[in-house]
């Protein structure tokens, strides 16, 4: 069975009988299944409460100016009996990973290829 985030590309010709590559256009041809999965996914994605980055009316840097008044007022109240904590999480390439098994594979005269994984950049 063919996995379900399989993706063929397939070039189609703007003009005809050309032979040079911006001539061409990359068309993504998805599985049925996936795109009605992915659509219905994002048509139906909350947006916590307290999520404050991406969303209309705010800005990133609210959450920066937020976190920069909690530590100073925990600097402030050394003197309270409370105990305060704070931790810093490493959220480092976390959404390159949460989409990380996609596949793609180039159909060329009608014949597919073998697929393959996209990357970022050369290492």
């Amino acid at each position: 069975m063919e996995p379900l985030n399989a993706t063929n590309i397939v070039l189609i010709p703007k003009i005809d009988q050309t032979l040079k590559v911006e001539n061409y256009r990359p068309i993504s041809l998805c599985m049925v299944l996936y795109r009605i999965i992915s659509k219905t996914i994002a048509n139906h994605y909350c947006i916590d409460k307290a999520q404050n980055a991406f969303v209309p009316r705010y800005m990133i840097t609210d959450n920066v100016l937020l976190a920069f008044e909690i530590l100073n007022s925990f600097k402030h109240k050394r003197t309270s009996k409370k105990c305060s904590l704070a931790l810093k999480l490493d959220m480092s390439k976390t959404y390159d990973r949460c989409i990380s098994t996609v596949s793609y594979s180039m159909v060329i005269n009608g014949i597919e290829g073998q697929s393959f994984k996209p990357t970022r950049g050369l290492r």
